[in-house]
């Protein structure tokens, strides 16, 4: 099975993406498992895995726990898609935006390792907007609090993602996320059926 992934910072439409993705009927739905099934799901012996457990071990940032089990939950994601058969598997919220919860762990794990061990999707659409945006649309979600060190950090840690997953050759495509969701999406479909 073909796995997409949508990465972008906080406010570029992933969610929504997703969903007008989901809602098409053109893709796989993306598993939602919970913690015990991924750790149960997950080979002993894996080495993403051994990986994931170093970061948690050596972190000292915040929210250890629930970064981890975002780590293990998504890598799960990626163990079930291989195993499916039909039509291409968008994942919201996979290991390439995880890597970002990685960044901020301050693991000894550093985020090129993690990059280049991960199993990495066929393509990544990594949704992109400008800070005056991003800020705009975060602020609209709620918060009240300048978000603009945040996005700064997202900007660059997803400007490094893309780069260091091109040089391991996996496609990456640039949407833009001022255009419509819908548009957008389209596009997303389009390319995927391109490469299916």
């Amino acid at each position: 099975m073909l796995i997409a992934e949508l990465a972008g910072p906080s406010g570029v439409g992933k969610s929504a993406i997703y969903d007008v993705l989901s809602d098409s009927g053109e893709i796989t739905p993306n598993p939602k498992p919970i913690l015990t099934e991924a750790l149960n799901g997950i080979p002993k012996d894996d080495k993403f895995a051994s990986l994931i457990e170093r970061i948690v071990r050596t972190a000292k940032g915040s929210r250890v726990e629930d970064r981890a089990s975002f780590l293990y939950r998504s890598y799960y994601k990626y163990i079930l898609a291989r195993q499916l058969k039909g039509k291409p598997m968008v994942v919201d919220g996979g290991l390439v935006q995880r890597g970002f919860a990685v960044e901020q762990l301050d693991s000894e794990v550093t985020l090129n390792e993690f990059w280049q061990a991960m199993p990495a999707p066929d393509i990544l659409f990594m949704i992109s907007a400008d800070k005056k945006t991003l800020l705009d649309r975060n602020k609209k979600r709620g918060g009240d609090h300048d978000r603009s060190w945040q996005i700064d950090m997202a900007l660059v840690h997803f400007s490094r993602a893309r780069w260091a997953l091109r040089e391991r050759g996996i496609h990456v495509v640039v949407i833009d996320a001022t255009q419509s969701i819908q548009r957008n999406a389209q596009y997303i479909l389009e390319v995927l059926k391109g490469l299916s």
